[in-house]
């Protein structure tokens, strides 16, 4: 049972940290203000990230923001969703 956890807490590290990358890559995206249509690369990074982006920017209204925080928002909240996975995690496995 010990072996699980181990592998479900690195997984969940894992893949937290990946889309967090691939979040910040959005960010970035965003700021040279580059075209989906444009660079194929752009296209995979929007698509990967919008069903996430699109509902926190209508939340957060970064829409009608001249800068749009979502992605970093995102950042946040998956890094803390993951942390509190963990813990859970962590405190079924031992209580």
């Amino acid at each position: 049972m010990r072996i699980l956890k181990v592998l479900v807490k690195i997984f969940i590290k894992i893949l937290s940290r990946l889309y967090n990358i691939i979040l910040f890559l959005r960010f970035i995206i965003n700021l040279l203000k580059l075209s989906p249509q444009a660079y194929p690369p752009v296209k995979l990074v929007y698509r990967l990230t919008e069903p996430v982006l699109a509902p926190l920017g209508r939340i957060i209204g970064s829409n009608k923001a001249a800068f749009d925080f979502s992605p970093l928002v995102a950042i946040l909240v998956i890094w803390l969703l993951a942390k509190i996975l963990v813990e859970i995690l962590d405190a079924i496995c031992h209580g």
